[in-house]
């Protein structure tokens, strides 16, 4: 049986193949263009669209083409849908522009300032919808993984550990129930030696026999587990799949899971029995949730910030409402929208749920505040 879980740990290092040049320009771009473009900031009106929206639909239209050539559908319709928002903020912040522009100098027609006024808003309305969209499908979709079948199988063997010293029999039971709902993700081999396995501590009373196959069944579902999240998320035949990941939990902390993946299946095969394994394996799913969490947070935020201002253009359509209010929403919602891209940079990708104010500044600062500290610590 331990042969059984070597050669399982084994088909993790050996499931390579030959990756070219051009496939991994294809996964670059893909990185770039389409997944690190998430400014934090959710797409809203304003007057800054005027600059900021023509050299967003020029990255979304790269974005979108390298979509389209990699096949990345999720990616052709979140791009397509950038693309429409840019453009309404545009031309809804040309409208604020001519407002601003009447307002001091006087010198638009008679009729035009308020027209200008309802298209801008309009225009505005339909963003804010469109990204309260885009917000509740990438919340339903960081759901969806969390929920998905190996993630609760990866939930299962973490709140179960315990349950293997009191009750192996009872875990043997729970865990062929867990092994049915991810079976299309097992291999035969994988499911016939857990399958046989479990027979074996069902049909003993010896307590030494059920101890050691109990303790094999546990570090062989570990490296199933394993195996099949590598496999199905980091596919090199389908670099999509390993995109579709980055988009759930972030593109940082995907590069760091495949890192520490390639070093648990190199520690899979160093030791056996492999209790430090298990609890490194057991540890990294955990990490995944909590970064899907985190995901979650920062689309709920987004869809927070969206309904603030739809609510507060909403409200300048109609009487009886006063400016402290409307202005009110507008500034709940810039700063809702400030704390999504706070969330975003400054706790998302990290180890627990702790805020790092220096991820939260530009790259640039960030290097200059590096060195910096170097410059001190050698001086000291």
């Amino acid at each position: 049986m331990i042969t059984a879980i070597i050669n399982s740990a084994d088909r993790l290092l050996d499931y390579e193949c030959p990756i070219t040049k051009k496939n991994k320009e294809k996964i670059e771009l893909a990185r770039e263009r389409i997944l690190l473009r998430d400014g934090g900031f959710s797409y809203l009106p304003g007057l800054t669209n005027i600059v900021i929206a023509p050299l967003s639909i020029y990255g979304d239209l790269k974005s979108s083409y390298t979509a389209m050539k990699i096949g990345d559908r999720e990616g052709t319709a979140h791009t397509g849908a950038r693309i429409f928002q840019n453009f309404l903020a545009f031309w809804g912040a040309v409208g604020t522009a001519l407002e601003y522009e009447d307002a001091i100098f006087h010198n638009l027609p008679t009729l035009l300032p308020k027209e200008v006024a309802y298209g801008s808003g309009v225009l505005g309305l339909i963003l804010c919808c469109v990204e309260f969209v885009i917000e509740s499908l990438a919340l339903f979709r960081s759901s969806r993984f969390r929920g998905s079948p190996l993630m609760k199988f990866a939930k299962f063997m973490e709140t179960n550990q315990e349950l293997i010293k009191r009750n192996p029999q009872k875990f043997a039971r729970e865990l062929q129930n867990e092994v049915v709902k991810v079976q299309e993700y097992l291999t035969e081999e994988e499911k016939q030696t857990i399958g046989s396995l479990t027979e074996k501590i069902a049909g003993t009373s010896l307590k030494p026999l059920i101890e050691m196959c109990t303790q094999e069944l546990n570090q062989f579902s570990m490296c199933a587990l394993t195996r099949a999240f590598s496999t199905k998320y980091f596919d090199k035949f389908d670099e999509t799949k390993q995109i579709s990941l980055e988009r759930r939990i972030g593109v940082a902390t995907t590069i760091d899971i495949e890192q520490r993946l390639t070093k648990l299946r190199s520690k899979l095969l160093e030791s056996v029995p492999m209790n430090e394994s298990i609890e490194k394996s057991i540890k990294l799913f955990a990490y995944i949730d909590d970064q899907a969490a985190k995901k979650q947070v920062v689309h709920v935020l987004g869809i927070i910030a969206a309904f603030l201002i739809a609510t507060a253009i909403v409200l300048t359509f109609c009487s009886g409402y006063g400016a402290a209010v409307v202005g009110g929403l507008f500034v709940l919602g810039t700063l809702v929208s400030l704390a999504r891209y706070a969330f975003l940079y400054g706790v998302c990708g990290h180890e627990g749920w702790q805020f790092d104010f220096k991820a939260c500044l530009p790259e640039c600062l960030q290097k200059r505040i590096d060195r910096q500290r170097e410059a001190y610590l050698a001086g000291a």
